[in-house]
């Protein structure tokens, strides 16, 4: 037998595609994605509430995702469109 790579069962490379899945050992960083989703959603929600402008990422752009149709700004409580 030579000195080359032994294949392992289960270790196929029939799917160029195959993703190897990470297992974390710490629980609290196991659930952190579920965490930050769900921060997320309430971001969204009291940006949407009050008014507060929304920063992401999107297409390697930086967006307000809660800016006004017009492009302009609200001051909170008059409801006009500067």
């Amino acid at each position: 037998m030579g000195l080359g790579r032994q294949r392992l069962p289960g270790n196929s490379r029939k799917n160029g595609n195959m993703r190897k899945k990470s297992v974390s050992l710490d629980a609290d960083l196991a659930k952190a994605g579920v965490a930050l989703r769900r921060a997320a959603v309430k971001a969204r929600q009291l940006a949407e509430q009050t008014g507060t402008p929304l920063y992401v990422l999107q297409g390697g752009r930086v967006v307000n995702l809660n800016a006004p149709p017009s492009g302009g700004y609200v001051l909170r409580g008059s409801g006009k469109t500067h």
